[in-house]
C-alpha cells in the first residue's frame, strides 16, 4: 500500500534536513582549529610542523578511509553508514577536546575517518533520492559546508573567551571551543534517526569496483588530478595558517577568526554558484 502523501513529504523533508545537517559537520571540525592554532601550540608546546599535522591528518584519513567507505555502505546500507560517520565525528571531537596532545592528534584522525565516509556516501544518497535535483542539492550541500566552516572559524575565539568567563577549568579554553562543535553532528544524528529504518546500498555507478586503468594514460585525467591536488593543497594551507598570518600582520585573534570564517563562507557561496550555473553540464 502506498504511503500517504503527507508521510512521503514529511520523510522527504527530514531526509533533506538530515543531508544539510550532515554537511555542516564535514568541514567545521577542520576549519575550526585554524584560529586556535597559536593557543594550542603555546599550551601543548607544539612545533610548527606538529601544528600543521592537525590539518594534514584529516587528509591522510580521507585517503585511507575513502576507498573502504563504499564497502561499508554496501554492507551496512547508506543510512547506517552515514550514521556511523556522524558517530565517528562525534567521538573524535570528544577525544580531541580532552586537552592533551595524544587526544588532539588521535581525535583528529577519527574525525577524518568519519568525514571520509560521509564525503563518499552523501553524494551517492543525493543522486539516489534526489535524481531530478542533483545540481540544486549539490550546491546547497556545498553551501552548508561553507556555512559550517564559517561558523566554526568565526566563533572559535569567542568560545575560548566564554570558557574563561565561565571559569571552566576541566579543559583548556581552546579545547572547550573545539568541543562546542559537537553540536553539529549531535543534532544531525537526532534528525537522521528516522532514516535508519531504511537499508539501501549506494547507487551502482558510485560503488562498483573498476580499475579505470585507462585513466593512467589519459592526459586530461592527470591535469584534473593535478589541479584538484593543488587546490586542496592551497585550501588546507589557508585553513591552517591564515589566522596566524593575519595576527602577525596586526589583526586581533577575534578579527582573524572572523576574516577566516568569511572567506570560508565565500568559498562555499562560489561553489554554490558554480554548481547552480552548470546544472546538467556536471
Amino acid at each position: 500500500m502506498a504511503k500517504p502523501l503527507s508521510s512521503r513529504l514529511t520523510g522527504g523533508t527530514f531526509l533533506m534536513l538530515g543531508v544539510l545537517l550532515i554537511s555542516l559537520s564535514l568541514r567545521s571540525p577542520i576549519t575550526g582549529i585554524g584560529p586556535l592554532l597559536d593557543l594550542i601550540r603555546l599550551e601543548l608546546n607544539l612545533s610548527a610542523t606538529q601544528a600543521g599535522m592537525l590539518t594534514t591528518l584529516p587528509l591522510l584519513a580521507f585517503a585511507f578511509f575513502s576507498p573502504i567507505a563504499s564497502r561499508i555502505g554496501r554492507k551496512q546500507g547508506l543510512e547506517q553508514a552515514l550514521m556511523l560517520s556522524l558517530i565517528l565525528v562525534t567521538i573524535g571531537l570528544v577525544i580531541r577536546s580532552i586537552g592533551n596532545s595524544v587526544g588532539l592528534f588521535s581525535g583528529t584522525v577519527i574525525i577524518g575517518a568519519g568525514i571520509a565516509i560521509a564525503n563518499v556516501l552523501l553524494p551517492s544518497l543525493m543522486k539516489r533520492d534526489f535524481p531530478t535535483k542533483i545540481a540544486t542539492m549539490t550546491s546547497i550541500y556545498v553551501l552548508m559546508m561553507g556555512a559550517g566552516s564559517a561558523l566554526s572559524a568565526s566563533l572559535a575565539i569567542p568560545l575560548t573567551d566564554l570558557a574563561s568567563r565561565l571559569s571552566i577549568s576541566a579543559v583548556p579554553s581552546w579545547a572547550f571551543s573545539l568541543a562546542s562543535l559537537i553540536i553539529f553532528p549531535v543534532i544531525a544524528m537526532f534528525v537522521w534517526l528516522p532514516q535508519l529504518r531504511s537499508h539501501s546500498a549506494p547507487s551502482k555507478n558510485s560503488t562498483e569496483p573498476d580499475s579505470h586503468s585507462y585513466l593512467w594514460r589519459n592526459v586530461d585525467a592527470w591535469s584534473i588530478t593535478l589541479f584538484l591536488a593543488l587546490n586542496s593543497f592551497l585550501m588546507y594551507i589557508f585553513i591552517s595558517w591564515l589566522p596566524t598570518i593575519l595576527v602577525e600582520l596586526g589583526y586581533s585573534h577575534h578579527q582573524a577568526g572572523v576574516i577566516h570564517g568569511v572567506l570560508q563562507l565565500l568559498h562555499g557561496r562560489t561553489c554554490d554558484y558554480t554548481y547552480s550555473s552548470n546544472g546538467k553540464d556536471q
